[in-house]
Parts: structure tokens; C-alpha cells; sequence
């Protein structure tokens, strides 16, 4: 199986934003739980993307979610497999305004066709924007293409608040429950780190 050498235009592409290109999984403690779900899905990750199994990372705000968003990516790029990143929040206005991805894609069409695609920090409105996230969903689900979602919302509270979409979601995302190593803790502390080497 050949793996590739990531490069920046590889990560721009990917939409990644530029405070996450760096996260690591060598910064998660053994001791997290999730960790040993996140080994396995990369170490079959080749598999999980042709079977089209994706991931629902919930927890709380600052647990790390979006960072393993990230190395998820990286680690289906490394396989060839370029992925795209995208905010739940933005989804809407991708479809209300047909937002251009690059000269031959719309983002919306990318997001459809990405070998994975990520979700990130998905909230429930109660109103018809949700309905462009399930939309998105439904398609990528229909063609077999993973996607890993990120939410601080329980599956449970998916069931209760939206459960057509939870119904989908369960087509084929499986639940990983976050908690244990806050990557923002990470990024606040190098900043220090470098403002104390300045400061002496």
C-alpha cells in the first residue's frame, strides 16, 4: 500500500484550517479512551472509506474533536485519498449561494464527492438549515462515502431532537465519545511557551 508525503497545498486543499494542520495523535494520552478508536479506524482506514463507515466524534467543547478531524484527513491523504473539512454552520450558505470550491466544483459539489469529508461542530437549528446538513448527509451515506461528524450533541440527543437525522446517521457513522486532552490547551501553552523565550 503506498502512502504519500502530505505537502501545504495538500492541507489547503483539504480546507483544514491552518489551527488544527498540525495536531498529532502523538499528543493524546494513552490513557483517553477514544485514542484506541481512533488507531483502529486510521490502521483500517483504506476499508472504512471504500465501505463508506464514517465517525460521530461528540463530547464537550475543547475535548479535541476537531483536531481529530484533522489528523483523520491527513491520515486518509496519506493513502491518496484527499478529503475535504467543512463547518456545519457554513453548509447552508454553500447550497443557498452555490459558493465555489475551485473552477471545476461548487463546495457543495465537492463535499458530496469527497472521499471523506468532515463536519465540524454540528448544532441543530429546529428550522430548514438543518435540513441542508441531512441533505448533504443523505447523499454521501447514498454513495457509499464517509464522513466523520463532529458535535458536543450526545447520539442520544440526536434521537431525541432530530431523529430522521439520527436514523441516517446510524446508516453508517459509528459514535466515539471524546474526553481527556484538550488540543486548545496544547496551542494556548506553546504560545506562552514562545512568548516566555521572547520576554527573557
Amino acid at each position: 500500500m503506498t502512502k504519500y508525503q502530505l505537502t501545504q497545498e495538500h492541507l489547503d486543499r483539504m480546507l483544514i484550517p491552518k489551527l488544527h494542520q498540525g495536531c498529532n495523535l502523538a499528543a493524546i494520552p494513552d490513557t483517553c479512551a477514544h485514542k484506541a478508536h481512533i488507531l483502529k479506524y486510521i490502521e483500517d482506514i483504506e476499508t472504512n472509506l471504500h465501505e463508506g463507515v464514517g465517525l460521530l466524534l461528540f463530547g464537550e467543547y475543547s475535548s479535541g474533536k476537531s483536531a481529530l478531524g484533522s489528523i483523520l484527513l491527513k491520515a486518509a491523504a496519506t493513502y491518496g485519498k484527499i478529503g475535504l473539512w467543512v463547518s456545519a454552520a457554513e453548509i447552508p450558505g454553500f447550497y443557498i449561494n452555490n459558493t465555489r470550491f475551485d473552477a471545476d466544483y461548487t463546495v457543495i459539489e465537492r463535499a458530496i464527492t469527497a472521499p471523506l469529508l468532515v463536519v465540524d461542530e454540528i448544532i441543530l437549528f429546529g428550522d430548514k438549515r438543518d435540513w441542508h446538513f441531512e441533505r448533504l448527509i443523505r447523499e454521501r451515506i447514498g454513495a457509499k462515502r464517509a464522513t466523520v461528524c463532529t458535535t458536543n450533541l450526545s447520539p442520544k440527543k440526536f434521537k431525541t431532537q432530530y431523529p430522521a437525522l439520527a436514523a441516517v446517521l446510524t446508516e453508517a457513522v459509528l459514535p466515539i465519545q471524546i474526553a481527556g486532552h484538550d488540543f486548545r490547551a496544547d496551542i494556548r501553552e506553546h504560545i506562552k511557551e514562545q512568548f516566555e523565550d521572547i520576554s527573557s
